[in-house]
C-alpha cells in the first residue's frame, strides 16, 4: 500500500470518527429515540452532509 492510500484511509477514518461522535451527541441529546432518518435530517440542519445509509452504518 502506498503512502497516498494510507493517508486517504486515515483521513476517511478520522472524518468518520468525528461524524460518529456528532451522531452520538445528537442521539443522547434527543433521549435516544432518533433513527437514521431523523439523524440524517438533524445533521443536515447543522450543515453536515451524511446520507441515511451512512448514518445507519455508523449508528450500528
Amino acid at each position: 500500500m502506498s503512502r497516498w492510500e494510507e493517508s486517504t484511509l486515515t483521513n476517511k477514518t478520522k472524518k468518520e470518527a468525528e461524524l460518529k461522535a456528532k451522531i452520538e451527541q445528537i442521539f443522547y441529546a434527543n433521549k435516544q429515540v432518533y433513527g437514521s432518518r431523523c439523524m440524517s435530517d438533524a445533521l443536515s440542519k447543522i450543515c453536515i452532509e451524511a446520507g441515511r445509509y451512512k448514518v445507519a452504518r455508523l449508528m450500528a
